[in-house]
């Protein structure tokens, strides 16, 4: 009985990652929800603020604003676009501010600007990421009087077109925010083993073709927080980052205040206009994948031990196998069982990261990384439910 129930796994796990392959590419086929640097830009004039929340960002701050400094497509005779950049040092025990300084030394500070935010303890019922979004806005929307607002993160690298590209999205499909996935950009061995992994789990649970049908999205929509456009009467119709202030996923939270209220929302896939890396190293990634991953699941234990025994069964079985018949542990008439699972697997892991631009040798540390993600989703459950999950000094409950 055991051994058939093995074998119906094994058999199972080919069939899943088959039809994983088969749906990738009639995805990236079928997928309009992507946009690139020769995408149509605004068609009317506007005005965009750039929003920056930076805690502890020395590394990064430079790069990010030096990106949004050199955005072009926004100054054209038909649509022109008035650019605002507005950064809050969280903070910031590093050298950010001094960054933040060197970085904006020479742009016009009419439109360019930088405030400290203070390290005074948060407020009552708010989380440090919502709080710092709240008090940037609210100073960029009281001095700019934007149009629209643009939330990125301190570690993303804008492309010249994107915020032309994307406001002119947004534009012609009447909507009133816009999210989406970037380039992931890694370099150390963890990131390239755990960050994929992560990163198609997420994807492949929110096809953009559903979450921007409003008939089959589902009541809490994804959004990336690394880059999300806003209009500004939306924003303030939603009450801002308040709706959200408890949120660990406070981009999450933001989508689903903005469909709630009736107004539309897309995800797309922007990897050719922004590029982010996330963590650099493997306590940073540990760090922050823990105090999502749970939260991202809505806290629901049987989704997480579901996950949990779907990675065993379905990623590690046939590698398991495999290895088990080679060494003369099983008769090598299992391999015959494991092996459509085991190379549909990496035809499918091959694909996406030829898409995606990845090191394709690192495809097969893929069950290495699915057995991290396994010890990942259990620490994020314990440490989240009990209060003890920490960012960058700060505890998230």
């Amino acid at each position: 009985m055991m051994v058939a129930g093995i074998q119906g796994l094994l058999a199972v796990a080919g069939l899943i990652w088959a039809g994983g392959l088969l749906q990738a590419v009639r995805r990236r086929r079928r997928n309009p929800f992507r946009l690139d640097r020769a995408s149509l830009g605004v068609h009317a004039t506007t005005s965009v603020s750039v929003i920056v929340p930076a805690r502890n960002e020395a590394g990064n701050i430079g790069s990010c604003v030096a990106g949004v400094l050199g955005q072009t497509g926004l100054d054209t005779e038909d649509a022109p676009v008035e650019c605002s950049l507005l950064v809050l040092d969280d903070g910031s025990t590093d050298a950010t501010w001094t960054e933040l300084a060197n970085s904006l030394a020479h742009a016009d500070p009419g439109t360019a600007q930088a405030i400290q935010g203070g390290s005074a303890p948060l407020p009552e019922g708010w989380l440090g990421k919502p709080w710092a979004c709240e008090r940037a806005a609210k100073v960029a929307i009281e001095r700019y009087q934007p149009e629209w607002l643009l939330f990125i993160d301190a570690d993303v690298q804008l492309q010249q077109q994107a915020i032309a590209a994307t406001v002119g999205y947004a534009q012609r499909n009447e909507l009133a925010m816009v999210s989406g996935f970037g380039q992931l950009q890694m370099e150390s061995f963890w990131e390239r083993v755990m960050q994929p992994v992560i990163s198609g789990l997420i994807i492949a649970g929110n096809d953009p073709i559903k979450v921007n049908d409003p008939e089959q999205r589902t009541e809490s929509p994804l959004a990336n927080g690394q880059f999300i456009l806003i209009r500004r009467t939306v924003y303030e119709a939603i009450e801002g980052h308040a709706a959200v202030r408890q949120n660990v996923l406070d981009d999450v939270g933001l989508a689903t205040a903005v469909t709630a209220a009736q107004f539309d929302y897309h995800l797309l896939f922007l990897t050719d206009l922004f590029s982010v890396r996330m963590y650099d190293s493997l306590g940073a990634l540990w760090q922050g994948w823990t105090k999502n991953l749970f939260p991202g699941m809505g806290r629901n234990w049987s989704a997480l031990f579901g996950l949990v025994a779907f990675q065993f069964c379905f990623v590690m079985l046939p590698l398991l196998t495999i290895i088990a018949a080679l060494v003369g542990l099983v008769s090598t008439a299992w391999l015959v069982w494991a092996l459509p699972g085991y190379v549909f697997l990496h035809l499918l892991r091959t694909y996406l990261d030829h898409i995606f631009g990845q090191r394709l040798w690192f495809g097969f540390t893929h069950e290495l990384g699915s057995l991290m993600l396994a010890i990942l989703l259990l620490v994020s459950a314990y440490q989240t439910t009990r209060g003890k999950a920490v960012w960058k000094g700060r505890v998230v409950e």
